[in-house]
């Protein structure tokens, strides 16, 4: 997969949000292709959404390697990419290029217009404002009553983080690094 777009299981009809229609399973590792987008449907479509059990909400966050989003930039709307790698190359230059740039979301500039995107499996029960990530295939991520957390798996490593707290992920690694029982999980 390209991107990786993080979404929630609706509870109810909501014509406040994006959501986003599950395709095919890639492969039986628990990711889902994204058959389509669609924006802030109106309560009838809502109800009809969740009625097929194929439509989660969009959260708006997004995973992608940078050389991956980049080349999409670059292919799919060069009248973004040329001035802000233009502007990256100078100091404070995205500050200056930002405001004159063309107001589009990253939804319908590359997400809407690519195949290569998909949704992970998360099962939450009073959880908000979390990101989940995780690299196995046959995993689900279940949280209960977690607000502003990352939660990350890996192998057979998890991180669970307050998202106010992630500048000190450095320093769990190092501590890893010193301690030989651990160590192997650095």
């Amino acid at each position: 997969m390209s991107a990786i777009t993080l979404s929630m299981t609706p509870s109810s009809p909501a014509t406040g949000c994006g959501h986003i229609e599950q395709g095919d399973e890639d492969g039986g590792s628990g990711v889902y292709r994204v058959q389509r987008f669609t924006e802030k449907p109106d309560a009838d479509l809502a109800r009809d959404f969740l009625s097929t059990g194929r439509y989660l909400w969009n959260s708006g966050m997004f995973i992608w390697r940078l050389e991956v989003i980049l080349n999409a930039f670059e292919t799919l709307v060069p009248e973004l990419y040329g001035p802000m790698l233009g502007a990256s190359r100078q100091r404070g230059g995205l500050r200056q290029v930002y405001p004159t740039l063309p107001k589009i979301s990253v939804d319908y500039a590359i997400l809407e217009r690519t195949r290569n995107v998909a949704v992970g499996r998360h099962v939450s029960l009073d959880t908000g404002g979390a990101i989940m990530y995780t690299t196995g295939g046959e995993d689900l991520i279940a949280t209960i009553g977690l607000e502003d957390v990352v939660v990350v798996r890996a192998g057979d490593v998890t991180l669970v983080v307050r998202k106010d707290r992630t500048q000190d992920i450095k320093k769990v690694v190092a501590q890893l690094k010193d301690n030989p029982e651990p160590a192997r999980f650095a």
